[in-house]
């Protein structure tokens, strides 16, 4: 569509983005398009909020989570080009104050490492630590906590705050008004609401919880046939074990997801247990009314039971066949708390000024030319032909070279992909996490690549 006239290629957006919304039940989507390094369209599409009806606008923000990550290096390599940032000395002999955070030693971690995402620090930004998984430099490995440090350095370094450098280096000479690492309560209400399946929360805990089940109520039977020497077991005596499976499952998740999500995963989980309970309730009784078990003239016959057990199992399977519907539906997230800062995660944002923040990046302002080049040309490998610049993706196919950074929080997908041969680009935001295949086919049609822009599956590192 790059190439397309602009009436064109608004006609073909507007008939093709609402079809694929419905179909895959994401609520709204806004998308940018740069050409020739300006921001050209700017197209919105669906709902915000479907509990209200809110229609996307131009001045939706979305959480454009780790798209803000290339953000943040473009304003650090500013930083590092007028020299208040080393790139390759250690970052912590510049600071005033060390990072904080408890852990590993991150004494001999450089700027490069962390944007080239090679520090050996983990990705877990809801229970961070400093620990290294692995010695600094020698491989890649996605780190939202890397960008957490380098939030710090630059605090330490400009002594203000991420935000304000981040309007003073980026978001003010790019002219990107509606953009926030920490968003203003003035604006919250321009957020969209973002939407995930049940199925998403509820396997975070009943994946585990299945798991321990296995093996509490295993090593419970095994008690009460050897040592108790008791030879039947009943259903009841497998619910101690099976409440402490979920209670073990709930700690052993709680740390990777924070406290701040946790809650909301336990709702759902529960609630969907819950549903499911009343669905296996709801068919057996019907089974017994209709009398496919149990004695039919008041007495007993030899086989009941069994019978009893079968239909019990059968029902429960119909009850989750039943409950696979209720685990597509999609779901309000709550929203990242608006003062929330954090590099790695946390950018709010409208489509026009991701944008405009791509035909900056095209156009090297404030950057430079010399050093944009070093952004994407000083890589290290990632897997399957995908290199890692400082703080952006590369990616070759069909022989063209492309940039991107992707992004996911709960509830939100976006895609950020620039074609630097044609000095073009695109910005893809949704407010649903199934909104990540919608944002690939629209890249793939907005930059001509067939069958379309795909993002590895085996280079996915989030």
């Amino acid at each position: 569509m790059l190439s397309w006239p602009q009436e064109e290629m608004v006609q073909a957006m507007e008939l093709y983005v609402p079809r694929r919304l419905a179909e895959l039940d994401v609520p709204g989507a806004a998308i940018a398009v740069v050409r020739d390094g300006q921001l050209v369209y700017e197209g919105t599409f669906g709902l915000a909020d479907t509990w209200n009806g809110a229609p996307v606008t131009k001045k939706t923000l979305f959480e454009a989570a780790s798209l803000g990550k290339s953000v943040s290096a473009y304003g650090i390599l500013i930083l590092a080009r007028e020299g208040f940032l080393p790139l390759d000395a250690p970052l912590q002999k510049a600071l005033p104050r060390p990072w904080p955070m408890e852990g590993g030693d991150v004494s001999a971690l450089t700027a490069r490492q962390l944007l080239t995402h090679t520090s050996g620090l983990g990705n877990n930004t809801a229970a961070p630590d400093s620990e290294l998984a692995f010695a600094p430099g020698r491989k890649f490995s996605y780190s939202g906590i890397g960008y957490m440090y380098l939030q710090h350095a630059v605090e330490e370094i400009a002594a203000a705050d991420f935000q304000t450098v981040m309007r003073d280096l980026v978001f003010a000479p790019f002219g990107m008004e509606e953009s926030y690492f920490a968003l203003p309560p003035a604006s919250l209400g321009a957020l969209a609401r973002g939407y995930v399946p049940v199925l998403q929360p509820v396997l975070i805990i009943l994946l585990p919880f299945l798991a321990l089940s296995l093996i509490f109520i295993g090593a419970g039977w095994a008690l009460y046939r050897f040592a108790l020497d008791r030879p039947k077991y009943y259903w009841t005596d497998a619910l101690p074990p099976a409440g402490l499976a979920f209670v073990t499952a709930v700690a052993l998740v709680w740390p990777y997801i924070g406290t701040g999500r946790m809650p909301f995963i336990l709702i759902v989980t529960i609630a969907y247990l819950a549903a499911l309970a009343v669905l296996y309730f709801i068919v057996s009784f019907l089974a017994g009314v209709l009398g496919f078990y149990g004695p039919r003239d008041g007495t007993l016959s030899r086989g009941d039971e069994g019978s009893g057990r079968l239909v019990s199992a059968v029902s429960f399977l119909i009850a989750i066949g039943l409950s696979v519907a209720l685990l597509s539906q999609h779901i309000p997230v709550p929203r990242m708390p608006a003062g929330e800062l954090n590099a790695a995660n946390s950018l709010r944002s409208t489509a026009g000024d991701l944008g405009r923040f791509v035909a900056g990046f095209i156009q090297a302002r404030r950057l430079g030319t010399e050093w944009r080049e070093r952004m994407v040309s000083e890589t290290v490998p990632v897997r399957d032909g995908m290199e890692w610049g400082l703080g952006i993706g590369m990616r070759e196919a069909e022989g063209r070279k492309t940039y991107w950074q992707w992004g996911a929080n709960p509830g939100f997908a976006s895609l950020m992909v620039i074609d630097p041969a044609r000095r073009g680009g695109v910005v893809i935001l949704t407010n649903s996490s199934d909104g990540d295949k919608l944002a690939q086919e629209v890249a793939g049609q907005v930059l001509g690549l067939q069958p379309g822009w795909e993002l590895p599956a085996a280079a996915v590192p989030f």
